[in-house]
């Protein structure tokens, strides 16, 4: 998969927990942000290199501002647009994530801490954000505007 270009509609109801991998990926990226940087300053790392890093974590600033973050946006679905790589790695992390999220779900309804709603929504999760991943998988840029 290449930087060409993607496009990721994420249903509104998940537009919450994908917000939430975009944070952990951007705390991720920043602090590898900072050993490029600190690589590049004692020699062992090029320019190029750190302006890659650089891109990699305004990308992931980009995809923060088409959630809306760090406002509230409202209900509906949300259009993620960047480099391939990266929406994939987010979907990819979301979709994990949510697989998480079952498990603890689960724990805490058996520990008497959790409605099985609360837990009927987070198993419900991992198939949408699975139908959004394959969607990637097959055809990145499918859901991108032609005049993009």
């Amino acid at each position: 998969m290449n930087d060409d270009v993607a496009c990721l509609t994420i249903p509104g109801d998940h537009v919450e927990g994908v917000t939430a991998t975009l944070l952990g990926l951007y705390g991720a990226h920043a602090e590898a942000l900072g050993a490029t940087a600190l690589a590049f300053l004692d020699g062992s790392d090029e320019l190029a290199e750190l302006e890659a890093a650089r891109g990699e974590l305004r990308a992931i600033e980009n995809a923060l501002a088409d959630v809306g973050w760090p406002r509230a946006r409202g209900s509906g679905a949300v259009e993620l647009v960047g480099p391939a790589r990266m929406l994939r790695e987010v979907i990819r992390a979301a979709l994990l994530d949510a697989a998480d999220g079952v498990v603890e779900a689960v724990g805490r309804y058996e520990a008497g801490k959790q409605e099985l709603a609360v837990v009927q929504r987070a198993v419900e999760a991992v198939p949408a954000l699975f139908a959004v991943f394959a969607g990637c998988e097959a055809d990145p840029a499918a859901g991108c505007e032609q005049d993009r």
